[in-house]
C-alpha cells in the first residue's frame, strides 16, 4: 500500500509539474468506467469527468514504468490524465496510471 501511494504522488506531481508548463489541464481520481474510447474518471470530490482518448493517447502504467494500452485500464485504477482540448472536446493526450491492486500479472496463455 505504502508504495502504490508513492507511485501515485509520484506520478501526480510529474504530471502537474508538465501541465502546468503547457497549460494542459489535469484530471485525476480513479477509473470508473470505460466505454469505448471514453474514460469516466470519479475524482476525489465526487464528480465524475468523461474524457475522450483517441490514436494519439499514450499510456503509462506507473507501477512498471512502461508503456501500456487502453485495455490495460481497469475500474478502480488511480489515473491522471493530460488532457487538451480538440475542437472543444477534452481530449486525453496521456494517461498514466496505478493499477487498484498493484502490478498486475499477465494472464496465463490459452490451453
Amino acid at each position: 500500500m505504502k508504495r502504490r501511494t508513492l507511485l501515485l504522488l509520484g506520478l501526480v506531481l510529474t504530471a502537474h509539474g508538465d501541465a502546468r508548463a503547457t497549460d494542459k489541464k489535469l484530471v485525476m481520481g480513479s477509473v470508473y468506467r470505460i466505454v469505448k474510447n471514453l474514460i469516466e474518471v470519479q475524482q476525489d470530490g465526487g464528480g465524475l469527468v468523461v474524457v475522450v482518448v483517441d490514436s494519439a493517447t499514450t499510456y503509462i502504467d506507473s507501477s512498471t514504468e512502461k508503456p501500456a494500452k487502453l485495455k490495460d485500464l481497469e475500474p478502480g485504477d488511480q489515473i491522471v490524465i493530460k488532457v487538451v482540448s480538440k475542437n472543444g472536446v477534452d481530449t486525453a493526450q496521456q494517461v498514466k496510471f496505478v493499477p487498484a491492486f498493484g502490478t498486475r500479472k499477465p494472464s496465463a496463455p490459452p490451453r
